[in-house]
This record gives C-alpha cells, sequence and structure tokens, in this order.
C-alpha cells in the first residue's frame, strides 16, 4: 500500500495571519489620526483683477504744416487794364485825348517760393519769383488817330503773409512786378511813336490755397499790376505818357518739396 503524505500549510497559515494583523493596525492607526484632527473646509478662492494694459489717451490731430519749398504752374487771365491815352506834338494843338486802352488777355506762368509756418500763430510767410507768358494787349483809334499796347512775358518777386487754418491758408502779397511791353501810336497828323521795354512797377494780390495731400496744393489768385508810366516821344514830337496796368485772376496747382 502506498501512503502520500499531506501538503504542509503552517507557514502559509502564519504569513497570511501576519499580514492581515498588519493592515488591521494600519486601518486603526489611520483612524485614530484622522479621528485626533479637526478638518476645515476649504474657503473660496480669492478673485484678483489684473489690469489690462493703459490705452494711451488719443492725440489730437496734427495739423497741416505749410513749411517748407513749393514750385508750380498757373493759367490766368488780365483784364480791365485803363490805360488813357492822349497826344502832344508839334502839329498837334494842345492835349488830344483818344481814348483808354483797356488791355486784357490770358497768361501761361511758373513760379517757385518757400514758406515759413509759424505754428504757435499759425502765421505764414514767404516769399515767391514767378514768370508767364502773356497776351495781354489791346488797340484804340479815333478821328484817325490810334494806339496799342502788348504785354507779351511778366515776371515778379514777391513776399506773401497768410493766415493757416489746418488745410486751408489765406493770403496777401506784394513785391515788385517787371513786363516786356510793346507801345505804339499814330496821330492823325502822320506822326507815329513806337516803344519797345522791358517796365519795372508793382503787383499786389489776395488768395486761397488749399492742401490737397501733402505734397500738392491748389490756388485760387487775384493781382493787381502797375508797371508804372513812362513818357514815350516819336516824329515831330508826337508824345504821349504810357501806363499800362491791368488786374487779374488765377488758378495754380503747386507741388511741394
Amino acid at each position: 500500500m502506498t501512503y502520500f503524505s499531506k501538503p504542509q500549510t503552517c507557514g502559509a497559515s502564519v504569513m497570511v495571519a501576519v499580514m492581515g494583523s498588519s493592515a488591521v493596525a494600519l486601518l486603526i492607526g489611520v483612524s485614530a489620526a484622522t479621528a485626533g484632527s479637526k478638518m476645515y473646509p476649504m474657503d473660496d478662492p480669492e478673485i484678483i483683477e489684473v489690469p489690462g494694459p493703459i490705452q494711451p489717451e488719443p492725440s489730437a490731430p496734427q495739423r497741416y504744416d505749410w513749411n517748407g519749398y513749393y514750385a508750380g504752374v498757373s493759367l490766368g487771365y488780365a483784364f480791365l487794364g485803363d490805360d488813357e491815352v492822349g497826344f502832344r506834338g508839334d502839329n498837334i494843338q494842345g492835349n488830344r485825348i483818344i481814348g483808354d486802352l483797356q488791355a486784357s488777355g490770358p497768361m501761361l506762368g511758373i513760379h517757385a517760393g518757400r514758406n515759413w509756418h509759424r505754428h504757435d500763430d499759425n502765421i505764414v510767410v514767404g516769399v515767391e519769383g514767378s514768370i508767364a507768358y502773356a497776351r495781354i494787349s489791346d488797340d484804340i483809334s479815333s478821328g484817325g488817330n490810334s494806339a496799342s499796347v502788348d504785354v507779351d512775358m511778366s515776371a515778379s518777386v514777391r513776399g506773401r503773409v497768410g493766415y493757416a487754418m489746418d488745410r486751408n491758408l489765406i493770403y496777401v502779397s506784394g513785391g515788385l512786378a517787371a513786363g516786356s511791353i510793346d507801345y505804339a501810336a499814330d496821330s492823325a497828323e502822320g506822326d507815329s511813336l513806337e516803344d519797345s521795354d522791358t517796365r519795372v512797377g508793382y503787383t499786389l494780390g489776395v488768395g486761397v490755397e488749399t492742401a490737397i495731400n501733402t505734397d500738392w496744393t491748389v490756388r485760387g489768385e487775384y493781382a493787381y499790376t502797375n508797371y508804372r508810366g513812362k513818357d514815350l516821344t516819336g516824329t515831330n514830337n508826337l508824345t504821349t505818357r504810357a501806363t499800362p496796368d491791368h488786374h487779374s485772376v488765377s488758378v495754380g496747382l503747386n507741388r511741394r518739396f
């Protein structure tokens, strides 16, 4: 008969018992520690507001600066010339009045200048030079007497003083003017005179200029120009005093630099 021995389980049972006892002891310790301490509820978290970026205050819009150099072109028309023509001479008794030369005609010019802008009081001062090709003329005749005048070129150097209202400039101007003038006259007695000369006088004006953008401006202007009087003498001492002048209006386009 064969006998089988029963497996030995005593060591395993002892290990299980020891582990069970340790787990119970650990639970008892944790419970005791918990029972000996107070549990506090968690406070609501404090909300801290973080300021955003500081926005700069809007600055005042920058006003237009008229300071600097410029050059441009202009187109205009002269009118209402007033030059009374009277003859004296060896063959003429007294002073013979022929009439008035009222010169008028178109002008096409170029100009260039410089502005200085005082921003504290918006005063703009400047200087400008110009030259224009013109056909400013007139002729008259009466009782066999005749006279004519023709201004075919003019130039000026002017000062300007104005007040700036942002992109708009109101100004007055004045200075020297010169013109290339042809003058001719004939009397009923057959005497004549002719004169071609560059005459120097003065010009006064007023205008408004408006900025289209930083680089370009447009303007409108009125001016009065007087080339001063000059005594002219021809054959048989035929004499007259030429006093050519005219009013004018013009528009211009300027490029600023």
